[in-house]
């Protein structure tokens, strides 16, 4: 009878997954079909996730082969309990990873988040360091020397937003593969000018810090350069001000 009747709500809470998001209204209805059933609680829940666990199962599958997987259906089956190493071919997960670290390294922004992309999105892919190790190392290994080369010659020909995002995208690389010593360059003093130049559009101070380590300016330079680039803008905003006025 007990079989029976867990059998019954494991039915019931399959097709109200089945529907979409469980709301507050299915929820109760489930709740209550519980209680009617006599099951206990912790039985009903371990139903419920096994239930979450299969319908994410046959997702999976469906995804892998239409490759239809993308990080918010990993995110969804590793949530539900899901296991991406038996559900999913280990191509396949390096591919979700590689795509996700080439998007985020190049979106401009500078706001990769290491903890996330090479921490729990591994976890969630049953990725190790070993399957990760190669894919970071050629994805952005390379690229954070050339989009030091980038930022100087857009700064050399005016291009200031374009030299901009080359270093945000320079510190998203560095986030993931930092450099063992800071860059050389034969002009300091552009080194100098791109750190200045950054400064001015972006006052957040851990991402200069980091641009600035990888650059190998000294903390005096830091100051000096962040102080003048502070007061740059500072005189545009009043002179944009007057303007108006």
């Amino acid at each position: 009878k007990a079989a029976l009747a867990e059998e019954a709500f494991q039915e019931a809470a399959k097709d109200a997954i089945s529907r979409g998001a469980v709301t507050p209204e299915r929820a109760r209805q489930l709740e209550q079909l519980r209680e009617e059933l006599g099951i206990d609680r912790s039985a009903g829940d371990r139903i419920m996730r096994a239930a979450k666990a299969d319908m994410y199962s046959s997702k999976a599958v469906a995804a892998e082969e239409g490759g239809q997987w993308t990080l918010q259906r990993v995110m969804e089956v590793s949530a539900a309990g899901g296991n991406l190493n038996t559900l999913v071919d280990e191509p396949v997960r390096k591919s979700i990873f590689r795509k996700e670290l080439e998007a985020r390294a190049a979106d401009g922004t500078g706001n990769l988040d290491a903890d996330f992309l090479m921490r729990k999105l591994p976890e969630m892919l049953a990725l190790s360091d070993k399957h990760l190790r190669p894919i970071v190392k050629e994805t952005v290994g390379s690229r954070r020397r050339m989009l030091l080369v980038q930022a100087i010659s857009q700064h050399r020909q005016r291009r200031p937003h374009e030299a901009f995002t080359s270093c945000q995208n320079l510190i998203s690389c560095l986030r993931v593969l930092p450099e063992e010593e800071p860059f050389q360059w034969s002009e300091r003093a552009e080194l100098r000018d791109i750190f200045q130049a950054f400064c001015s559009r972006d006052a957040n101070d851990t991402k200069r810090q980091e641009l600035a380590s990888a650059l190998g300016l000294t903390d005096d330079e830091i100051s000096e350069l962040a102080a003048a680039s502070d007061t740059e803008e500072a005189n545009a905003t009043v002179l944009e001000t007057d303007n108006f006025l």
